[in-house]
């Protein structure tokens, strides 16, 4: 109710956090700046430029003490009330004015540089932007790298443009790049998958951080997906097949050399890698001798041949492991032998590449091969055909060359056999004795010998014979100068007669009826006239007695054959006789001839008495005499059995040797051939054959003391059904 006078305003002007700031107060309103009238109204107002500071801090509050004197000189003063009392303050307090804080960040990122080959550049370029209302520090950024496939790269990140690299203020962009430079194993994958995180956090120490988009949103992901660069892969390939060189190596084979390329042709690693020639296809109708990989280049470190490579059921010319990177190339030489003895081949040659990223097989082809069949033909022949020991002989060779195309180098070969001597300085070529054999023991070359298509060149020289007998065969050929036949081989063959007196060994002999089986052939005896008594006579008186008969001799057995180790079949005439005229051209030292009877052409009943077969020792110029002697005679079966012997054992029963006594006996007076057999159930056979050598060795030995004859013993085990 009393006027106030001296009025003057304190502003407290500060931002949320309690930052001071100060602000321009200016009077506005009243009957005067500096009086108020009692119920009366001054209004002053204090302005303020928002800063980012004062939304970063949340807002501002403001407080004013408005102070003047009284009547009498008393000061009165009182500070300002925001005027809400719902906020639980109902008497001065500031007014505050808040401002929300709203953060927001989005990062983007791109490729800037892309690159497509090896030692590329690729530069990916980090936007991250403030769209919030509050500034944002702390900014740290996280990139992860990786190929399309997954695997894992290291990136270096360089901050590029922006106010710092740690803060960022709202609508500010910071920048930064990340360069990487590009691998094989980047191209391979297909690519490479980049994606960066930022974080930050606001004046509150809220984090506030975002993934990187690609801004790319047609791809169906509108939001945080990672940024590619696709590298499209190129995968072709291209393989050549060269023909390098054909050489023939004789009548009917070539051998041919093929070089064959694959090369990279695109920008990706090409494992895996195969090339295939099926030669057995491609050569048909001729015939695949050798296949062989001379060489492998190129194919990185693990390509190798392929060892087990044939040509036809194994095409595959290279081992598990090869590969070719990018623009690279490998080359396998490959060598081929063939012959074509059932046809020339006619058809294109063709090699497969395959490898694991080549969608399909890249083909090369190599034209036919040019193939001359023709080519020498030798022929030979020697005069007289049979010649003896020291003869002097002459050959005839021709070589004629069947190509119309000219064989230059070669070399005429003749192999005398062992027992025919070249006689120096006969030879001749087309009846000029200019050119002599380069000879090497009983080898003859005419070395560097060329030929026109058609030429025939004829060869004659003499030998002379020198030793062996029989068949004498030599063999003329043509040659290249690597030693590989060029013709077919001749032949001629002259036969050494032998000398009977000299060289031969003859043997003489007879088959007999060994009629008392004493294994010799006994002759005729003549009666001993001294033995004739009156008792020897039984006739009437008057009458001339008799005298004793002559024993006649073991007489031979006829058409019995005998046979050689050589199968040479020999049958006895009608006394029984054989002769084996020059039955073996014995050595300095002899040799054996060995003779048997085949049993199976004695008369019906009759048992060989000697050995069978027979070896004699024949000497060059003798006679050896070879006798068999074979008889009729009673079989006698003696049949054993367990029950015959010890339990276990081969000694036999005391029942059996007094029947082996009593059987020797029986058999002195009449020749037999005496049949064992033994009538085997489940005993070992090792322990029946010691049973049957000690029953046989019983029989021998009782045999030796009573026996008058050779005694025959056959042996057979029979299983008890």
């Amino acid at each position: 109710n009393v006027t106030l006078t001296g009025l003057a305003v304190a502003d407290t002007l500060t931002r949320a956090d309690g930052t001071a700031l100060t602000g321009a107060v200016v009077f506005l309103s009243g009957a005067a700046e500096t009086v108020l009238a009692p119920d009366a109204v001054n209004v002053w107002t204090v302005s303020h430029t928002l800063t980012q500071a004062d939304i970063d801090a949340g807002g501002l509050s403001n407080s004013a003490t408005v102070a003047g004197t009284a009547s009498g000189g008393v000061p009165v003063s009182d500070q300002s009330d925001d005027g809400d009392d719902g906020d639980g303050n109902m008497t001065d307090d500031p007014t505050d004015l808040p401002v929300a804080r709203a953060p927001g960040l989005d990062v983007v990122k791109t490729v800037t540089t892309p690159g497509a080959a090896v030692g590329d550049n690729v530069v990916f370029q980090i936007a991250a932007t403030n769209t919030g209302n509050v500034s944002l520090t702390g900014l740290t950024v996280t990139d992860t790298f990786t190929r399309v496939d997954g695997a894992a790269l290291t990136a270096d990140v360089t901050f590029l443009s922006g106010a710092s690299a740690n803060t960022l203020a709202p609508g500010d962009t910071n920048i930064w790049t990340m360069t990487h430079v590009l691998t094989q194993a980047d191209i391979d994958a297909g690519g490479l998958v980049n994606s960066a995180t930022v974080l930050g956090q606001t004046p509150g120490g809220i984090p506030v951080s975002d993934q990187s988009d690609d801004s790319d949103d047609s791809d169906g992901n509108t939001d945080d997906d990672g940024t590619e660069l696709v590298i499209a892969p190129d995968t072709t390939m291209s393989l050549q097949k060269e023909l390098v060189s054909v050489t023939r190596n004789g009548s009917t084979q070539y051998t041919v050399v093929y070089d064959l390329t694959a090369r990279n042709d695109g920008n990706v690693t090409q494992a895996d890698i195969q090339v295939a020639d099926d030669l057995v296809t491609i050569l048909n109708p001729a015939t695949l001798v050798r296949a062989r990989i001379v060489g492998v280049t190129g194919f990185g470190p693990d390509g190798q041949a392929n060892t087990v490579f044939n040509g036809g059921s194994v095409p595959g010319l290279l081992a598990p492991g090869a590969m070719l990177a990018p623009q690279a190339s490998g080359t396998i030489t490959l060598s081929v032998r063939f012959d074509i003895r059932a046809g020339v081949p006619q058809q294109p040659n063709r090699a497969r590449l395959t490898a694991d990223r080549l969608p399909e097989p890249e083909l090369a082809e190599a034209p036919p091969l040019d193939i001359d069949p023709a080519l020498v033909t030798a022929t030979k022949s020697v005069a007289p055909a049979s010649a003896i020991l020291g003869e002097v002989v002459t050959y005839t060779v021709t070589f004629t060359n069947d190509s119309t195309q000219g064989q230059t180098n070669l070399s005429l070969a003749d192999d005398l056999p062992a027992g025919i001597g070249y006689v120096p300085g006969s030879a001749r070529i087309d009846g000029a004795d200019t050119r002599q054999p380069d000879v090497t023991g009983n080898a003859l070359r005419w070395p560097g010998v060329d030929m026109a298509p058609a030429q025939t060149i004829t060869l004659t020289y003499q030998a002379r014979v020198t030793g062996l007998e029989g068949e004498l065969t030599n063999r003329a050929y043509a040659t290249d100068a690597n030693g590989d036949p060029m013709s077919n081989i001749a032949t001629a063959t002259l036969r050494r007669a032998p000398e009977a007196v000299f060289d031969c060994g003859d043997v003489i002999g007879r088959v007999y009826d060994d009629v008392n089986m004493n294994g010799y052939q006994d002759g005729a005896v003549e009666p001993d006239p001294g033995a004739i008594t009156d008792q020897t006579y039984d006739g009437d008186k008057g009458e001339i007695a008799a005298l004793p008969g002559t024993t006649p001799a073991e007489p031979g057995l006829a058409n019995i054959r005998l046979l050689t180790v050589d199968g040479t079949a020999i049958t006895t005439d009608e006394y029984g006789r054989f002769h084996v005229p020059c039955a073996l051209l014995p050595g300095g030292t002899g040799s054996n001839f060995t003779l048997k009877v085949d049993d199976r052409s004695l008369p019906t009943g009759y048992h060989m008495t000697t050995e069978n077969p027979r070896t004699v020792r024949l000497t060059a110029g003798t006679v050896a005499r070879m006798n068999f002697g074979a008889a009729i005679a009673n079989v006698v079966d003696v049949d054993l059995m367990d029950a015959a012997f010890g339990p276990g054992t081969a000694a036999p029963t005391r029942a059996l040797v007094d029947g082996i006594g009593q059987l020797v006996t029986t058999l002195r007076d009449t020749p037999s051939v005496l049949r064992l057999t033994y009538w085997r159930r489940g005993e070992p056979m090792a322990l029946v054959r010691d049973r049957m050598d000690g029953v046989e060795a019983l029989l021998r030995d009782a045999w030796a003391e009573a026996g008058r004859y050779r005694l025959l013993i056959e042996r057979t085990v029979q299983e008890v059904q």
